[in-house]
């Protein structure tokens, strides 16, 4: 079965199944394969596309979606370029940034294989994850933690319906030693009145708390209809100074039609 294992830059290892003919792989949660900031840093958003195309006889074919060289091979011998695309071999090795990834396993003809893999590519580079590009609909889930606070956003779903809210859960949790922290939790990105949120809490420690969160279709030409970011971010000033945890979603604002009807009299 085809896996990517992922290595940070401190020894921490995940092992990915790779089950679709189209993998991307960046910092942005939306992404199938999430490099978190909090455990590397220089990945983009959406930083590499893994490919299963038939046209290269069932192989797959990793693209570089970045703006700078990506290394591969176990040595770093060969440098592939932005926009840059090159077969992969089972047992390849990539270092990204921070991450090392290895591909493993790798079977031709393993799962369902994209049919153009122009248009694969063309559809990768030009449409950014936060800008107007349709999300697939699925549940969604980022977190974030410093050394005292322990953040999470739980979404379940992408998809902003015009006539039904979009019920999230942010979980805050008192991650440090400090007895007692009162907390401030906030949204950016979205208008105030796109949502509503719950009362940041107070926390002992080890101790967390369930926030809901109900995002609501702005019901208006701006933003237009598509994909929209926004990122929740927790704070402790007094318990925990200096620090911020945060985390980024991505949504999908489904299009929204208002119609007015005006009677003209002939007569």
């Amino acid at each position: 079965m085809n896996r990517i294992s992922v290595t940070d830059r401190d020894g921490w290892r995940k092992e990915f199944t790779v089950e679709r003919s189209i993998i991307y792989i960046g910092s942005d949660p939306a992404n199938d394969i999430v490099l978190d900031r909090t455990r590397g840093g220089g990945v983009a958003p959406r930083h590499l596309q893994l490919l299963s195309l038939t046209s290269n006889a069932g192989g797959w074919q990793l693209v570089n979606l970045g703006s700078v060289d990506i290394m591969l091979g176990a040595d770093g011998q060969r440098a592939l370029p932005p926009l840059g695309s090159s077969a992969l071999q089972d047992g390849e090795q990539v270092q990204l940034a921070d991450f090392t990834l290895k591909f493993s396993h790798l079977e031709p003809g393993s799962v369902p294989q994209a049919t153009s893999p122009v248009g694969a590519l063309m559809s990768a580079a030009g449409s950014p994850l936060a800008l107007n590009a349709p999300l697939e609909d699925r549940p969604a889930e980022a977190e974030s933690m410093t050394t005292g606070i322990a953040l999470r956003l739980a979404l379940p779903s992408r998809r902003l319906a015009p006539d039904h809210a979009l019920e999230g859960t942010i979980t805050v949790r008192n991650h440090g030693n400090s007895p007692s922290a009162q907390f401030r939790v906030m949204v950016e990105g979205l208008d105030p009145s796109w949502y509503e949120i719950g009362p940041s809490p107070v926390l002992t420690a080890n101790v967390e708390k369930d926030i809901p969160l109900h995002i609501f279709h702005p019901k208006r030409p701006n933003p237009p209809a598509g994909g929209l970011r926004f990122t929740v971010r927790a704070s402790a000033p007094e318990a925990y100074p200096r620090e911020v945890a945060s985390v980024t979603q991505s949504i999908n604002i489904l299009p929204y039609y208002s119609h007015r009807l005006r009677w003209l009299s002939t007569t």
